[in-house]
């Protein structure tokens, strides 16, 4: 992501214009602004050793694990997050270094001169606008996608389908759930991962934050305007 941003950065700039950074996934962003910890390439083998124990054990005991090497990493971790469990243990296997010792090394310097603007909606009306789209999900044929994915041979541990909708829809098609059930957890998951996002921008370096109901055009281009100038 990093490379293919820099890259569109330098070729807009070229042309006299300014980039938008548009997402709201805050890690891609972060990365781009201020780089990544300087983490070594960790073997594959490692990660497949680790998930083959995750599928024998359990995460919670992996997490345990986590929280006697690694407690720093593993406060900021949820105990059934299994892809950032994993994460963390590799390094340190590997490393002999807890994880949070890299991020805690990692020299956060500005590589770009930006302006960060964080649209922040109402809690409330972000959740309702989740469950409804949920619902628009399964109209237009989440079911029927997922069983079209499974025929053709991915699996449900794929990164890809192990996501809120996908996971849950397979649950209900393996007869873990019925269709309520699986949707009712399709929208608490997906509404948990939009509490996260309000966790995580919270901590980040926000030049502007805008709430609609105090949407001000003018006022946002007066505040760009002053940043472009300098």
């Amino acid at each position: 992501f990093m490379r293919d941003a820099d890259a569109s950065i330098i070729e807009i700039t070229h042309k006299g214009m300014v980039p938008l950074i548009v997402g709201g996934t805050g890690f891609y962003i972060k990365a781009l602004l201020y780089g990544l910890s300087n983490i070594p390439r960790i073997p594959k083998k490692i990660r497949h050793k680790l998930r083959a124990e995750m599928k024998q054990k359990g995460n919670e005991k992996l997490y345990k694990e986590l929280e006697k090497v690694d407690p720093k990493a593993a406060a900021d971790i949820h105990p059934n997050d299994k892809k950032k469990i994993i994460r963390s243990l590799e390094v340190y296997r590997f490393t002999g270094k807890p994880i949070s010792q890299y991020w805690d090394e990692h020299n956060e310097k500005k590589r770009y001169d930006s302006f960060v603007i964080y649209l922040k909606p109402d809690r409330g009306e972000l959740y309702e606008k989740i469950n409804q789209r949920v619902d628009k999900m399964l109209e237009k044929g989440l079911i029927s996608e997922v069983k079209k994915l499974l025929q053709r041979g991915y699996n449900p541990t794929d990164p890809g389908l192990n996501t809120p909708g996908y996971k849950e829809i397979i649950s209900y098609l393996n007869g873990k759930y019925d269709l309520t059930r699986a949707v009712e957890l399709i929208k608490q998951h997906q509404r948990n991962y939009a509490k996260r996002q309000y966790t995580w921008f919270s901590r980040a370096n926000i030049d502007l934050t805008i709430s609609p109901p105090n949407l001000n055009l003018s006022s946002i281009k007066n505040q760009l305007e002053i940043f472009l100038r300098r």
